[in-house]
């Protein structure tokens, strides 16, 4: 880095973004505040070390790796989420239906039980 101690060229300003009415929104906001920096001093070559190796890690096959294992897993609590949802679903479904067969054997009592 024969740049290290350039100033950094902000001639274009940062684009202004609306202000967010959540915090989720002012987060997003704030994150794209912060790429767009960050590209701009890589483009101007006044980028620090800690940012470039950032950089450089998102965009290296362990990187990409690592996120494409993350969103796997996403993926499988979801759908271990939904297949527990359909547990429950057939449970009582279950339980319905032998309330219906002990009414229909005319044992009243014990489907009110249930």
């Amino acid at each position: 880095m024969a740049n290290v101690g350039r100033r950094p060229k902000f001639d274009v300003p940062i684009k202004e973004r609306p202000p967010a009415r959540t915090d989720e929104g002012q987060e997003a906001r704030m994150y794209a505040y912060s790429m767009e920096l960050a590209e701009r001093q890589i483009r101007d070559g006044t980028v620090s070390a800690n940012v470039l190796v950032h950089y450089l890690k998102q965009g290296s096959i362990e990187g990409q790796l690592q996120k494409e294992i993350l969103k796997k897993k996403r993926d499988l609590l979801e759908a271990q989420k939904k297949s527990l949802e359909s547990a429950q679903r057939v449970e009582e479904m279950y339980l319905k239906a032998m309330s219906a067969f002990k009414s229909y054997s005319g044992d009243q009592e014990r489907a009110e039980e249930t």
